[in-house]
């Protein structure tokens, strides 16, 4: 290969990252606007804080059984040299729909004790329509991952917008007939069939068929055997703690934390899509084809995110219980603080999950399921300590520094796979003091000249 050509690929690998993450920068910002906008309404004329308490649970447990049956299905597709190849992909669509309709058979065998326990009668009602989301789920094509593997995001990401737009336009019209839980729940069935749609519709140069072709599920399973173990840590360490929650909480003061982390997972989701999408994509190019290049294509990729995401962590954070009461109202006033914590999670997952990808990217998958034992260990030990100790707040604070084992983890990682620059990872924490105190800068001398505050 010429010099012209060892320097081309790069630089055409640099342009479709772009590129890719123009389009999902887009397209993610799109998303949250709309679903924003659909809370904010929502909460506004429509739904009571018990019922976004209700659907938290809801969400908790949908989530829950997803990633408790997580064996890296797209991951593999996105990172196996026979991701293109008809056998492997149809292997893996047959799986992702017999663990889909397996979701929900145990989500309709979780109705009543989740309602006894947490002493929520609604949810004998609400989870057996909610637990429809994982058969449906379960049927969208493997296009996504396609997509995903090709880096053609322009597609992807016009699917997830019409998904979203369809989603938050029932929600909104059935809350005016219904304005209870009902809604949401509704909502969830029409985004999740609205993209089941989507999904075997976009051209990919194939259409997926049942088949079982037992090499490509050997391949399947043994890529996602550590990646198994750390979806179902993931929920125990992020989504778990609100079952936990729940019943010493109440519906209503889990509403209204339900809506404290909405926002915080709008803006950490906006850098874990980026990391988990296009930079997996992008890194496991890089490792197949250039290895020795997989650092400084990693770090060249993180100037770019820190530089966007940590400063706007540490505004958030400054910024939370204004931006809360304008948004929300008075009645979850509460949400603020609970905001600005939680902020500290969001700053350093963005760190971490750049850091598990590129390690899976390399074919080192066992970190990710490690960094969640960490996590769950963080969360058995700190939630109660913190419960006892300040009530709420404690458990706010524990789940907010819940990634600090995880940032141990992926760094060591690094560390061992000769990825790793320590001088370049610590401008992450001042990319985020910096923008906090131009956050509380705006607070004390610019908010209360146009008359907020909070």
């Amino acid at each position: 290969m010429s010099t012209e050509d060892q320097q081309g690929e790069p630089l055409s690998l640099a342009k479709r990252v772009m590129r890719a993450a123009g389009f999902n920068a887009v397209a993610y910002v799109l998303m949250q606007v709309i679903r924003m906008v659909t809370n904010i309404v929502l909460a506004r004329y429509f739904i009571s804080k018990g019922d976004f308490g209700l659907v938290s649970v809801l969400l908790a447990v949908n989530i829950g059984l997803e990633m408790l049956s997580d064996v890296g299905i797209g991951a593999a597709i996105i990172q196996n040299d026979r991701g293109e190849e008809a056998d492997f992909l149809n292997t893996a669509w047959t799986l992702h729909v017999v663990r889909g309709a397996g979701l929900t058979v145990v989500a309709l065998l979780l109705v009543y004790p989740t309602a006894a326990i947490l002493d929520m009668p609604k949810l004998l009602e609400l989870m057996p329509v909610t637990a429809l989301v994982g058969v449906i789920n379960g049927m969208h094509s493997t296009s996504v991952f396609t997509l995903q593997r090709r880096l053609a995001f322009g597609r992807l990401s016009a699917m997830e917008v019409a998904g979203q737009v369809c989603g938050s336009g029932g929600t909104l019209l059935i809350a005016m007939y219904e304005p209870s839980a009902w809604a949401l729940v509704w909502g969830m069935l029409i985004r999740s069939t609205v993209d089941l749609i989507i999904t075997h519709a976009v051209p990919v140069g194939y259409r997926n068929r049942f088949a079982w072709n037992r090499d490509d599920l050997r391949r399947i399973m043994h890529f996602g055997k550590w990646l198994f173990g750390s979806s179902a840590l993931t929920f125990v360490g992020g989504e778990g703690h609100k079952l936990v929650l729940a019943r010493p909480l109440g519906q209503e003061a889990l509403g209204v934390y339900h809506i404290a982390d909405l926002l915080g997972q709008a803006a950490t989701n906006a850098v874990v899509q980026q990391t988990s999408t296009i930079g997996y994509s992008a890194y496991s190019e890089v490792s197949r084809d250039q290895p020795g290049r997989l650092k400084s294509v990693y770090y060249r990729s993180r100037r770019v995110l820190d530089a966007l995401s940590q400063p706007a962590f540490g505004g958030l954070s400054a910024l939370a219980p204004p931006i809360v009461l304008f948004l929300y109202g008075e009645g979850f006033r509460e949400a603020g603080w609970m905001l600005q914590v939680l902020c500290l999670r969001g700053a350093m997952k963005a760190v971490a999950s750049s850091g598990q990808y590129v390690l899976q990217a390399r074919g080192v998958t066992r970190y990710s399921f490690f960094l969640n034992v960490g996590r769950v260990a963080w969360l058995v030990l700190c939630a109660p300590a913190g419960f006892a100790l300040d009530g709420v707040r404690g458990v706010v604070w524990a789940v907010a520094t819940v990634e600090l084992p995880a940032l141990l983890v992926t760094h060591y990682g690094m560390y061992r796979h000769e990825l790793l620059s320590i001088r370049r990872e610590l401008l992450a924490p001042a990319m985020f003091g910096v923008g906090w105190a131009l956050g509380w800068g705006v607070r004390a001398y610019v908010l209360p000249l146009i008359g907020l505050g909070g």
